[in-house]
């Protein structure tokens, strides 16, 4: 977990935003949402949370109470976590009798700011089995403090900017996609650092969280990423699978039924696949360096980490291509039909010779073979781009070397290694031994497009 917030931006739960972190010291914010904080007596709480939060009254501890919620453990802390987003530890309270805080790992008790007629305080207790607000006198007890956000606070913290680091990701391209570098936290944010685990969703609840702009990864981008070298490995105190150009996805495990599993010892993270059951798959990894798909037709009701990639309809820009030998060529093969992908170091998708006839954006078509010809004949080097191996032609055109789709098995094969170009009567390879033209019957198969512009009639 993070160990250097200093903002606290808080969660909302039916209504109510909530801090994520226990109160430490007087005025500030635990490091980290595990922490159980300071013991505070109901006379000193009522002064303990830092500016713009306040102690929660008994309705709010109440709707709170009525989220969804389950007794789990987070990084070895035993708490009770609610709307899969606010973790309380169950830190135990300071007994005056005792002298000592008893109860520590097995129940949790917060304070309200609500007296009733009696003077009594409310307070919010739970164990592994039950959740209840009760009333007592014993104000002298030392209790945890989960405090709520003052709506009539209106300062702003120092070293504020307009974009919110929480939805704005600069990214990171593996083999042709563009991912994220942070989990997804809340829904529409990202997490604070690569290592957070962030908030862990159902299946359906994951088709809306990722931020604004990005979505979830397909199997195929997936299996993308699978092609890149990576390692287990230890990043500031959490364990997780990093890439060679420093992609870091954590080992956060999975939520299944009551209890968080395999926590710092595999990471499950969720695809928008579906199967003709519609049943989910979800992209595994461990600490023995396997890899693999684990599948959820929903009814476990597992909760999975979410590392979204960039979607390409929101960051499509004019394409205005570059002219070699008289042709204007497009600088990025084509994504979805009739849209180009958001960067020339992204593969797009693998068309068959039919579909790849209607899959040009407007203006623009397949080349034919004598202008696939014609960039052949021009002066070009294989170079690796955002670590992306592919040919640069004229210095200007860049393919990735996108590999190709089979149409017996459907798998991708030759991703990174070699790049595969059709034009309406053939095909132009490359790879680390040279170009050539693909001998034999390939129209069923898949191959990336790099377009043309139409000056005159279309060809096809």
């Amino acid at each position: 977990m993070n160990t250097n917030v200093t903002i606290e931006k808080g969660v909302v739960i039916n209504g109510v935003r909530w801090a994520t972190r226990n109160v430490g010291r007087r005025g500030k914010f635990a490091d980290s949402s595990e922490e159980y904080g300071e013991y505070y007596t109901f006379e000193e709480a009522k002064a303990a949370c830092p500016d713009g939060w306040r102690l929660p009254t008994e309705d709010e501890l109440q709707s709170l109470a009525d989220a969804d919620s389950i007794w789990t453990s987070e990084n070895g802390v035993n708490g009770r976590l609610f709307g899969n987003s606010v973790f309380l530890p169950a830190a135990g309270y300071y007994s005056s009798g005792a002298g000592n805080v008893v109860h520590i790992s097995t129940e949790g008790g917060y304070w309200s700011s609500t007296q009733n007629y009696s003077n009594e305080i409310c307070r919010f207790g739970f164990n592994c089995d039950i959740l209840n607000m009760d009333s007592l006198a014993k104000v002298g007890f030392g209790r945890s403090i989960r405090c709520v956000k003052d709506e009539n606070y209106n300062a702003v913290p120092e070293n504020t900017t307009t974009e919110d680091s929480c939805t704005a990701d600069p990214g990171i391209v593996i083999n042709g996609v563009m991912w994220a570098t942070r989990n997804v936290g809340s829904v529409g944010q990202f997490t604070e650092t690569p290592e957070d685990y962030g908030k862990r969703y159902s299946v359906n609840e994951a088709k809306s969280a990722c931020p604004k702009g990005w979505r979830l990864p397909t199997k195929e981008e997936f299996e993308l990423l699978l092609d890149a070298e990576k390692t287990f490995t230890t990043q500031d105190g959490i364990n997780g699978l990093l890439f060679e150009n420093g992609a870091f996805f954590p080992a956060a495990g999975v939520i299944g039924g009551e209890a968080i599993l395999s926590i710092g010892e595999t990471g499950y993270y969720l695809s928008d696949f579906r199967d003709n059951n519609g049943a989910a798959s979800n992209w595994i990894f461990n600490n023995e360096g396997r890899t693999g798909w684990y599948p959820d037709d929903g009814s476990q009701n597992s909760r999975y980490c979410l590392r979204c990639v960039k979607d390409e309809n929101n960051t499509i820009v004019e394409e205005k291509g570059v002219v070699i030998n008289g042709v204007t060529w497009a600088t990025r093969n084509v994504g979805k039909r009739g849209e180009f992908v958001a960067a020339p170091e992204n593969y797009g998708e693998w068309y068959t010779l039919a579909e790849a006839k209607v899959a040009c954006p407007d203006g623009w078509r397949l080349p034919t073979n004598e202008e696939l010809q014609s960039l052949k004949d021009t002066e070009s080097a294989l170079k690796t781009r955002n670590a992306v191996l592919g040919r640069l032609f004229g210095n200007s055109v860049f393919l990735p070397a996108a590999g190709v789709r089979d149409h017996e098995d459907g798998n991708l094969y030759n991703r990174g290694k070699t790049g595969l170009y059709r034009s309406a009567t053939s095909v132009l390879s490359f790879g680390s031994k040279g170009m050539g033209w693909l001998a034999g019957d390939s129209d069923r198969d898949g191959f990336c497009i790099r377009c043309v512009k139409i000056t005159g009639a279309n060809l096809y």
